[in-house]
C-alpha cells in the first residue's frame, strides 16, 4: 500500500523532528528533577510528558512513521502503568529522543 501523505508534507513533518525531540528532551529533564518528589510537581511533569508523547503518537501515526508510533505506543504503555516505573520511563524517553534525532 503507497502512502496517501504528499511527500512535501511528509518531509515538512520530518523536518520537525529536532525540535520535538528538543521538547522532549526538556520535558525528560523537567521529570527527572521531580521524579524524587511524590507530589504535586510530579504528578504534573509526568501529564505533561505523558500529553506530549500521545500527540506525538497521534501525529506519527497519522503520517505514517511505523518506527516512531511505535516506540509513542511503547513509551505511553510504560506511563500508563499503575506502579510509574522513573527508570523504565527515562530510558523509553531517551530511546524516543533518540529516535527522532536520527529516523
Amino acid at each position: 500500500m503507497s502512502s496517501k501523505i504528499p511527500t512535501e508534507l511528509l518531509e515538512k513533518y520530518r523536518q520537525s523532528f529536532g525540535e520535538k525531540a528538543e521538547q522532549l528532551t526538556s520535558l525528560l529533564e523537567t521529570f527527572s528533577h521531580q521524579a524524587a518528589n511524590e507530589g504535586e510537581q510530579r504528578g504534573e511533569s509526568i501529564k505533561e510528558l505523558h500529553h506530549f508523547v500521545y500527540q506525538l503518537s497521534s501525529s506519527a501515526t497519522t503520517y505514517e512513521c511505523k518506527a516512531l508510533a511505535d516506540k509513542t505506543r511503547e513509551f505511553l504503555k510504560v506511563v500508563e502503568q499503575g506502579d510509574l516505573n522513573v527508570q523504565a520511563t527515562l530510558t523509553c524517553g531517551h530511546a524516543l529522543v533518540h529516535l527522532l534525532q536520527h529516523p
